[in-house]
C-alpha cells in the first residue's frame, strides 16, 4: 500500500510540474522564441524536462536557447541551485560545451538564466510536425481547458 501511495505521489508531482511548466511557457515561446521559463520547477524536474526538450529544439532547427532560471533569491538553502544543475546538464548530459553557454544578468547584476548556442553543422532541421510541448514531466497530451482527469477543471492530484 505505501509503495502505490509513493508512486501515486510521484505522479501528482510530475503532473504539477508539467502544469507549471505548460502555464509558464507557450508554444511560441519555447519553439518560436527559443525560450524556456523553469521557475517554479525542482531541479529533478527542470533537467528531466530538458533532457527531452534541448535535442527536440535542435531537431527543429533552433539555433539559440534562453533559459530562465532565477537567481535563486527564494531558495530555501539561500542560493541558486537551478541554474548550476541546468549547466552541468547541458554541459554533461547534453553534450553543449561550456563555451557555448553565456550567463545572463538580470539589470541589478544577478544572474537569473543561460543563453545556450545549439546551432551547429550537424544540426538537423527536418521534423516539420506542429510543434508540441514534450510530455518530459509526465503530463499527458491534452487540448486548453481539458481537464486530466477527476472532477471537472482538476485532475485526480488537484491540478
Amino acid at each position: 500500500r505505501a509503495r502505490a501511495l509513493d508512486d501515486e505521489m510521484r505522479a501528482c508531482h510530475r503532473q504539477a510540474a508539467a502544469f507549471v511548466f505548460r502555464k509558464r511557457n507557450s508554444e511560441q515561446a519555447v519553439y518560436g522564441h527559443g525560450t524556456v521559463d523553469l521557475h517554479g520547477l525542482h531541479v529533478a524536474e527542470a533537467v528531466e524536462l530538458l533532457l527531452e526538450l534541448v535535442p527536440d529544439l535542435k531537431q527543429r532547427g533552433v539555433k539559440t536557447l534562453n533559459v530562465v532560471t532565477g537567481s535563486g533569491h527564494h531558495s530555501l538553502r539561500g542560493g541558486a541551485r537551478l541554474l548550476p544543475q541546468v549547466q552541468r546538464t547541458l554541459e554533461e548530459d547534453l553534450g553543449v560545451p561550456a563555451s557555448r553557454i553565456d550567463e545572463v544578468r538580470d539589470p541589478r547584476g544577478f544572474v537569473g538564466g543561460l543563453r545556450v548556442a545549439l546551432g551547429g553543422d550537424d544540426d538537423d532541421a527536418h521534423g516539420a510536425r506542429r510543434p508540441q510541448l514534450p510530455r518530459a514531466v509526465g503530463l499527458p497530451a491534452r487540448g486548453p481547458g481539458q481537464a486530466v482527469a477527476g472532477a471537472p477543471g482538476v485532475g485526480a492530484c488537484g491540478v
